[in-house]
């Protein structure tokens, strides 16, 4: 059964707490490293609200993944690389199981 799974990633660098790599520019690695590590997916932009393991709550540009897949390690690598590309203290990741068709 293919499991879907939005992972929403923040923008603002983890030590600055502002954005250092534009929002265009980032969208670019994302879309990279999705296809690389998944194959692809749908990317949207947003606004999110984070608050950071000190208590610092910000308010800050994300992106959203929306992919599919029947390899969990693929996505947690996708993650992984996504995190340390654009300096993330954490990515959320949300994962649904689901009958996926193709019409």
């Amino acid at each position: 059964m293919e499991k879907v799974y939005e992972i929403v990633i923040g923008l603002n660098d983890k030590d600055t707490k502002q954005q250092k790599i534009s929002t265009v520019e980032a969208y670019k690695i994302t879309e990279n490293l999705l296809c690389h590590h998944i194959g692809g997916g749908s990317i949207f932009e947003g606004m999110g609200i984070y608050t950071h393991e000190n208590g610092h709550i910000v308010r800050e540009r994300s992106l959203s993944v929306k992919t599919s897949t029947t390899n969990h390690q693929a996505v947690l690598d996708f993650v992984a690389a996504v995190k340390a590309a654009l300096n993330q203290e954490s990515v959320y990741m949300q994962q649904m199981e689901v009958n996926v068709s193709f019409i």
